[in-house]
C-alpha cells in the first residue's frame, strides 16, 4: 500500500524507509521530538520530503490529487481543540466525500462505536474536549468508509486517543483491531502509552531524533533494551497473570 524509500525532511526526518500494508495495526512510538508527527504528515501528503520517495500502490504519492489521496487515507492531526459554530452531526458529516455517500450501516457503526448519538444534535461549544475529540474521530472514520469498497483504507491518528476516557479508548481500539484483522484498514497511531501500544498493535515503528530505529512485530521491537535506549530511562517488562506489562523503573 504505502512505501517510503529513504525519506528525509530537513531537521525532522532522516532516511526513513518502511512499508505499511493493509491489515497492519501499527503503533508509532518514541520520545517527544522523535519525528512521529512529521512522519504522519509525510504519509498524509501534507509535507513533501526533501529527499526520497513515497509510493502508494507503486505510484508516487505526488501523482495523486488531494481528492484521490483522500479516497485512500484519512488523517487526524495533533492539533489544538478549536470550537466551530457547528453541531456534532454537522462535524461528523464533514468527513463525507463529495460524490460518494457513506453506507448507512457503516455510519451507524461509527456512531455506535464512539457512542455519538447523544452528541449529534448538540452545539460543539456545549461539549467537553473529549466529546469533541470523539466526534473528530468519527469524522475521519466517516471519510474512511465514505467510498466504494474496492480497496482497503489507511487511517493516520496523531495522539488522537489521548483525551478519550478509558471506555471510549477501549471501544475504539477494539473496532480498529476488528477492521484491521479483516484487511479493510491499515492503521498507524502515535501514542505515549507504551502498554496501550504493546497490547493493541500488531507492529510497532520506534523513532528517535527523526530516525526510524526499528520497525517490526510488536514483541520484537518493544524490548526492554530498545525502549530503555530510545527513551533514555530504564524500562522493564513485568510478567503478570494477565500478560506482560511494561514499567518505568523508579529513579
Amino acid at each position: 500500500m504505502f512505501e517510503l524509500d529513504r525519506v528525509s525532511w530537513s531537521g525532522r526526518l532522516t532516511e526513513v524507509s518502511l512499508q505499511w500494508l493493509p491489515g497492519q495495526q501499527v503503533a508509532l512510538i518514541g520520545p517527544n521530538g522523535a519525528g512521529k508527527s512529521s512522519l504522519l504528515q509525510v504519509l498524509a501528503g501534507q509535507q513533501v520530503p526533501d529527499r526520497g520517495q513515497i509510493r502508494l500502490n507503486g505510484r508516487p504519492l505526488s501523482a495523486y490529487s488531494a481528492m484521490a489521496q483522500a479516497r485512500w487515507r484519512a488523517w487526524l492531526p495533533q492539533a489544538g481543540d478549536t470550537v466551530a459554530p457547528l453541531t456534532g452531526e454537522q462535524l461528523l458529516h464533514l468527513g463525507q466525500m463529495p460524490d460518494v455517500a457513506v453506507a448507512p450501516e457503516r455510519l451507524a457503526e461509527v456512531v455506535e462505536t464512539l457512542e455519538l448519538a447523544a452528541l449529534l444534535p448538540r452545539p460543539l461549544m456545549q461539549l467537553s474536549g473529549g466529546e469533541r475529540q470523539r466526534l473528530h474521530l468519527g469524522r475521519v472514520l466517516v471519510q474512511v468508509w465514505a467510498q466504494p469498497r474496492d480497496h482497503p483504507r489507511a487511517l493516520l491518528l496523531d495522539e488522537a486517543l489521548a483525551s478519550l476516557d478509558i471506555r471510549h479508548r477501549m471501544r475504539l481500539l477494539a473496532a480498529l483491531a476488528r477492521w484491521c484483522a479483516c484487511g479493510e484498514l491499515a492503521l498507524v497511531w502515535s501514542s505515549h502509552d507504551l502498554n496501550e501500544a504493546f497490547a493493541h498493535s500488531t507492529r510497532v515503528w520506534l523513532m528517535q531524533a527523526g530516525r526510524l530505529i526499528a520497525a517490526g512485530e510488536t514483541a520484537q521491537v518493544m524490548t526492554e533494551k530498545s525502549l530503555s535506549q530510545v527513551f533514555q530511562w530504564p524500562i522493564e517488562r513485568v510478567e503478570t497473570p494477565k500478560g506482560p506489562v511494561l514499567r518505568a523503573k523508579h529513579a
